[in-house]
């Protein structure tokens, strides 16, 4: 079972992703563990990425 998804943003801009726990809400945290926002649409989820930065979806 899928507990957490690793991202690693090459370039800056809006990072989006097949949410992998259909309706449920996630949880997204940077490199540094700060709760970055995201916006849900559907089974959608758009990170607004930086270059060079890690997140993690939970």
């Amino acid at each position: 079972m899928l507990t957490t998804l690793a991202i690693d943003a090459g370039a800056p801009g809006t990072v989006s992703v097949r949410n992998p726990w259909p309706g449920q809400t996630v949880t997204v945290v940077d490199g540094t563990g700060a709760t970055v926002p995201t916006g849900q649409t559907g089974t959608t989820i758009s990170i607004p990425g930086q270059a060079g930065t890690s997140y993690l979806v939970q």
